[in-house]
């Protein structure tokens, strides 16, 4: 005989509501897209990193805070985005898994020699969140720091332009024909 299944509990939606903030006036960085800050007549000649870290102690998230931008976590972010731009590049081609796994790898370890410069954190700004049930029973307060880093467009578009010089010299016939295609469609 089979054993009718429980019926899902559905689970509870928490309340949250913000009860601290770093200011009242919520920086408008703070609540853009990407896109949207590197199109700023403020900021169109520097790429944007939003880089967001939660817990519950706020002098924590204020002194990692503090340390951005970092070279580790910055270099990161950058070789993360610029990634991200060659495989959406490459997918764009029909192109065998051997060629984008080569030049991913090859892109990656150029990437690690690559000078980045004038990385500045632009802004900070935190809040703290707190979590209740629908009964108003406290479950947890969090805090969450976004910090706003730009790096100039020159500095990461010449870095790259050179890694795909360096790629295109030294590849032959068909590898070359599709590496120069992917530097004119790459966007990091």
């Amino acid at each position: 005989a089979m054993t009718p299944s429980p019926t899902p509990v559905p689970e509870e939606t928490p309340i949250v509501r913000i009860i601290e903030e770093k200011t009242q006036i919520i920086p408008f960085w703070a609540y853009r897209t990407i896109e949207y800050l590197e199109n700023d007549r403020e900021y169109k000649d520097r790429y944007a990193f939003l880089v967001e870290r939660n817990g519950p102690d706020l002098q924590e998230l204020i002194q990692w805070s503090k340390r951005l931008p970092d070279e580790e976590s910055t270099l990161t972010m950058i070789h993360e985005r610029a990634i991200k731009g060659l495989e959406a590049a490459i997918e764009q081609r029909a192109h065998d898994d051997s060629f984008l796994d080569r030049y991913r790898r090859i892109f990656r370890a150029e990437l690690e020699k690559a000078d980045f410069w004038g990385i500045r954190r632009v802004d900070d700004y935190w809040l703290c969140r707190e979590y209740r049930k629908p009964d108003k029973t406290f479950i947890k307060k969090e805090y969450e720091c976004i910090v706003f880093l730009a790096v100039p467009k020159v500095s990461v578009d010449k870095a790259i332009g050179k890694i795909f010089e360096d790629l295109s010299g030294s590849a032959a016939g068909e590898d070359k024909t599709s590496l120069e295609w992917l530097k004119t469609e790459y966007r990091f």
